[in-house]
């Protein structure tokens, strides 16, 4: 198998994983299938596979414009050549990304040190978007009424 097909379904399995398991956790926590189906949907996080060059490291992480209405971004690295699949955590500020919504990282980077964390931290992050999210439901919510508001104002 080449080492692109290896890339991408090393990050499908990854991605795969990672829903699950988020997945099973909102249900454990109460929420309906549909419910827990559409929040995991919606989290911001992100994968990029592991290129090794002279013995440094590097990703490319790409997010969706949508991702920016969160402060944070999960980004996971994944790493075709292993069995399990997910390598390492990032959390990034969307602040990081360039107007292109693209992170290029290095092992080498003052970023990689500062953005790395464990596993342990995962189920905490993940409440936080959970946290921004219902936010932000709130905030679409509010917009549209106030649409609404507006249209009938400018009807009478």
């Amino acid at each position: 198998m080449n080492n692109q097909k290896k890339g991408v379904n090393a990050v499908k399995k990854a991605k795969k994983n990672i829903q699950n398991d988020i997945f099973k956790w909102l249900l454990d926590k109460g929420l309906t299938q549909p419910d827990a189906k559409n929040i995991v949907c919606e989290l911001p996080i992100v994968f990029a596979v592991k290129i090794e060059t002279k013995g440094i490291s590097n990703w490319c992480f790409l997010i969706e414009e949508e991702n920016r209405r969160y402060d944070n971004i999960l980004a996971i690295s994944v790493d075709a050549d292993k069995t399990n699949v997910i390598d390492e955590y990032f959390l990034f500020s969307v602040e990081n990304f360039s107007r292109h919504n693209y992170l290029c990282l290095s092992q080498n980077d003052s970023l990689y040190n500062s953005s790395k964390i464990e596993i342990g931290y995962i189920k905490e992050i993940i409440k936080q978007f959970i946290s921004e999210l219902l936010i932000i439901k709130e905030r679409e919510e509010e917009i549209k009424i106030a649409i609404k508001l507006l249209k009938n104002y400018t009807k009478a």
